[in-house]
């Protein structure tokens, strides 16, 4: 059959003609007798043979005619294919733009908006460097994609996926019944698992979120890529060369295609995660070799069954890959900070890091990343290739991850075993740019000519922790011998970064055994309230080699209800065991008791229960369960306030209950001091169906009627019962949808309005415990405008009229995207270059105070938000940056994912663990004019607590059940 192709592929390339050959396992008489009479040359030279199977090391290469390849066939046995993954063969249409094959050096024009580009110049020879290298056409590697599907229709996939005979033929005849019959029938007829595997139907591969509707299997067999995201990264691997589009890595290769979902970021990650476990678990089981995870996730939505996979992994020798992600920083992701996890971190055409790459030093190696062209969809439109639908330009970690499982299937094809191949990849790669990157930019060719005999490695991957409550402070260092020898090495540690620690341990000797790993633990010592973050240089000097690591440590605040930490003040819990394993949340007290009390929420067999902590003198107190009628309920706000003006404090516990993507149902439930359900009513029958205006689920309480009521400022019309009566023979004026004061009252929603129609446009934030809410209204939709500030209670007051010049518009400038803080009321109102324009107002001593702030980035990065400003003084983001006048740290969040709250009574940051990239929550405060993650602040909840919030105080709040302790953290 390969005879048969070979003939084929000959004659549609160059017909009659002589056509470039690939020839193996020639005898020396074989050698001097294809030399002498058909001019065959040596493919490698002498000093490239170095590391290559014998096989291939002495191939030759020849132009041959097809009849001249069936004699030399029969009289010397040999083996001749046409390789098309040589030079010297014809390209691909498209493969000129695949820099990442062949860097000529040619700029980089890349798009910045979607009328702007810019240039970056190109470097020669930045690229995978595998065009000289061949494949061994009698190996084909499998490679898992665990992805958002795959087009097989696409022609670069035709022979490219693996295929189970029995399962193809079933899904076919399942097929041709679901044309003619009901699903049902045809899956108790017709799914069935023909090879005994456990996936029925599985003629390429599975997708785990279908549903097949068999007892006791959880997937499908659909494949399809809605996304793309899947195919794109399929086809850097596997591209076919048959004359169209583009080149893949590897020919020589059967895919294994596994759906977990719709792109690299998929949504509710924390129940992803066993998905994709089930798709690498799957993968094992199809008899990959190499898995590409194009994908990856937070710490908080690590799974344990995600880490045992890549264990299982592990253990059968399957290399998995992942890319590193595209958030600009050092922070670990996973599975890429997984210690058995090949990491890969993007670079552009010049060799350096792209902007958008995460770094740090659980990137293993480099490889490019940048405006990649790959196949996409049929049927889908592509943006940025223009050429061809059947292509696009994507960017990203999920590009380059692909390149390196391209490299590695390369390896293992010409004979290499996965560990042999893991330590050649990592040996070979060129230095990168950036210091914390493990290894650097692969190269193919280097990585072969790389000895395997034995590699002293840093296992460590995620950051060290430390415990900063011990008064022994350490980290744990992790060492491993990759090679099947014994090594013996020098390692030596010392500081990489400006912080004030001392090691105690600076240099040790170590001897290991094949595969054979070693942990040793690493003591320092610091100050208390020392910043969180610090970089360690780890050089390994051994037999043949010095290899330099850098490792990342993290210092953590362990919160385990002993109080034994940094700042903790521990009270005690007084609640009964149903407790354990809920969430917690604090109320906002409107009252200004002094005490923060704390919501409980737990479900139980699908119903909703609620419970209340109530805080006095002797610890929190639970009071008795109440069960929601709602299953899923969102709860919006949590408030403790005097609804009756009567000198009694109720809680009021605002949730919404989802019924449909189009009816969302806000409702209140009022609670007396004991936590028992009262019938007091803030809306009727405490229902609002949100259709006048949506509600947000932060409001104020204004005094209105004798009352406390919510207020908000929103976008729609006026309640019937304030709208004008038209006579019989009167014409109704339509109802504008402009920007209102709402208020909810038992009678039903309700408006407040300023006077002249003004438009009310935010309320400011109070730094004083008054009942005062005051708005800032503008006096028309015009260019021109005119404020005012009034205090709205039972009556509306002027405070003052004032001016901002007519440049500034506060109607379409919204507040800080994190204005949480009281007495925080800045606007964004202008871009200018790396800078951002604020105006902040704030009532003082009866008086609208008006500042002006100009925010600039003291680096090439622009400011792109201000997320905290107290007058004077501004915290900034920037695309990858915090930043505070010319103090800049890692942001380790994106621009476009901000989720800090802003400390209350300083300026700084809080980043819950929810949304941390790492590992426990991040306090960000000032301390010298210099932003920093205090040790302090970077807390982590152990044994069974749980983090409930942070309170106004800035205080972070935690529940430990198990030790029956309430912890508070301060600053």
């Amino acid at each position: 059959m390969r005879t048969v192709l070979t003939n084929i592929l000959l004659l549609l390339s160059f017909g009659a003609q002589a056509a470039p050959v690939l020839i193996y396992g020639a005898s020396e008489e074989a050698k001097l007798y294809l030399k002498e009479t058909y001019s065959a040359s040596d493919v490698f030279q002498s000093r490239e043979k170095d590391g290559l199977p014998q096989s291939i090391a002495d191939s030759l290469k020849a132009d041959l005619k097809v009849e001249e390849i069936e004699a030399l066939k029969s009289k010397f046995k040999l083996i001749i294919e046409s390789n098309p993954t040589q030079r010297f063969l014809s390209k691909e249409p498209y493969e000129s733009k695949q820099w990442a094959l062949n860097n000529d050096g040619s700029p980089l024009v890349k798009r910045i908006t979607d009328i702007d580009t810019i240039s970056v110049a190109g470097i020669e020879g930045e690229d995978i460097n595998i065009s000289k290298v061949p494949e061994d056409p009698s190996n084909k590697i499998k490679v898992a994609v665990v992805d958002s599907g795959i087009d097989p229709r696409h022609p670069e996939f035709r022979g490219k996926l693996r295929q189970s005979p029995m399962e193809c033929k079933q899904l076919r005849r399942y097929e041709q019944c679901l044309s003619k019959n009901p699903e049902k029938q045809c899956v108790k007829d017709l799914a069935r698992d023909m090879d005994g595997n456990g996936y029925p139907l599985d003629c390429t591969g599975w997708n785990v979120t279908d549903n097949l509707g068999v007892e006791g299997v959880e997937g499908g067999s659909s494949l399809s890529d809605s996304n793309g995201h899947g195919t794109h990264v399929a086809s850097i691997i596997a591209a076919a060369r048959n004359g169209v589009g583009i080149a893949g890595v590897i020919q020589n290769v059967e895919l294994i295609p596994v759906k977990v979902g719709t792109g690299s970021s998929i949504s509710n990650a924390m129940a992803a995660t066993d998905k994709i476990a089930k798709a690498v678990r799957y993968a094992i089981n199809a008899g990959a070799q190499i898995i590409n995870l194009s994908l990856g996730w937070r710490f908080e939505q690590d799974s344990l069954l995600m880490r045992e996979m890549i264990e299982l992994a592990a253990s059968k020798d399957i290399l998995v890959v992942a890319g590193a992600g595209n958030d600009g920083h050092e922070a670990p992701v996973y599975p890429c900070s997984y210690e058995n996890v090949i990491c890969v971190a993007s670079h552009t055409v010049n060799g350096e890091l792209s902007s958008f790459s995460n770094y740090g030093a659980h990137v293993d190696v480099v490889a490019p990343g940048e405006q990649i062209l790959g196949a996409w969809p049929t049927g889908k439109r592509s943006r940025f290739f223009t050429d061809d639908d059947n292509y696009e330009y994507l960017s990203g970690t999920s590009q380059a991850a692909p390149y390196v499982s391209g490299v590695l299937a390369r390896m293992l094809n010409l004979g290499l075993s996965p560990s042999e191949a893991r330590i050649k990849l990592f040996k070979g790669a060129r230095q990168s740019a950036h210091k914390t990157v493990r290894h650097g930019n692969i190269d193919l060719q280097s990585s072969l000519k790389k000895s395997t005999s034995s590699f002293v490695g840093l296992k460590n991957k995620s950051p060290a922790l430390i415990n900063w409550a011990k008064d022994s402070k350490s980290f744990l260092l992790k060492l491993e011998n990759l090679g099947k020898l014994k090594a013996n090495a020098r390692v030596t540690i010392s500081k990489a970064d400006e912080s004030d620690v001392q090691l105690r341990t600076k240099r040790f000797e170590v001897e290991l055994g094949p595969k054979e790993e070693l942990s040793k633990r690493i003591y320092i010592d610091a100050q208390e309230f020392s910043n969180a973050d610090f970089l360690f240089k780890i050089s390994i000097d051994g037999q043949h080699e010095t290899k330099e690591y850098f490792i990342q440590a993290k210092a953590l605040n362990i919160v385990d209800g002993s109080g034994s930490g940094i700042a903790q003040n521990v009270s005690e819990l007084y609640a009964d065991k149903m407790i354990q394993d809920a969430s917690f949340n604090l109320f906002t007290d409107h009252s200004n008791s002094g005490y923060q009390d704390i919501l409980v929420a737990k479900k139980v067999n699908d119903n909703q229960f609620i419970s209340l902590l109530k805080e006095d003198s002797s610890g929190h107190v639970q009071k008795s369960w109440f069960k929601l009628e709602e299953k899923s309920p969102i709860f919006l706000n949590l408030s403790k306030v005097d609804l009756n003006l009567d000198g009694t404090k109720e809680y009021v516990v605002t949730l919404m209950e989802v019924i449909s993507s189009t009816e969302k149902v806000t409702k209140f439930k009022v609670f007396d001091d004991e936590f028992k359900p009262i019938e007091t009513f803030i809306a009727p029958d405490n229902k609002y169906d949100n259709s006048l205006v949506a509600m947000p689920g932060k409001f104020s309480w204004i005094k209105r009627n004798k009352r406390m009521v919510p207020a908000w400022i929103g976008v729609g019309e006026r309640p019937e019962s304030q709208r004008p009566n038209y006579g019989i023979w009167e014409s109704p004026k339509p109802e504008l949808k402009i920007n209102r004061i709402y208020t909810m009252t038992p009678e039903g929603i309700e408006t407040i309005a300023l006077p002249n129609e003004e438009l009310p446009l935010h309320f400011l934030y109070n730094k004083d415990s008054s009942d005062d809410v005051v708005v800032i209204s503008a006096d028309s939709f015009g260019f021109y405008k005119r404020y005012s500030a009034y205090r709205v209670q039972e009556k509306v007051e002027l405070i003052e009229k004032f001016n901002l010049t007519p440049y500034i518009d506060l109607l379409n400038t919204k507040p800080l995207p994190l204005s949480n803080a009281k007495g925080d009321n800045a606007f964004f109102y202008e871009s200018s270059l790396n800078s951002q324009k604020l105006v902040s107002l704030e009532l003082v001593d009866g008086k609208i105070e008006i500042k002006r702030k100009l925010v600039s980035s003291h680096n090439s990065d622009a400011v792109l938000r201000v997320l905290s400003f107290n007058g004077e003084q501004a915290i900034y983001q920037t695309k990858n940056h915090l930043g505070f006048e010319d103090s800049l740290i890692p942001s380790r969040t994106g621009a476009r994912r901000i989720k800090h709250n802003i400390l209350s009574n300083s300026l700084g940051l809080f980043l819950s663990d929810s949304f941390s990239p790492g590992i426990g929550a991040e306090l960000i405060t000032l301390d010298g004019g210099k932003l920093e993650r205090r040790a302090s602040g970077q807390t982590f909840a152990t044994k069974g607590c749980s983090f409930a919030g942070l309170s106004v105080s800035d205080v972070q709040y935690f529940i430990c059940p198990f030790k029956t302790k309430v912890v508070q953290v301060a600053r």
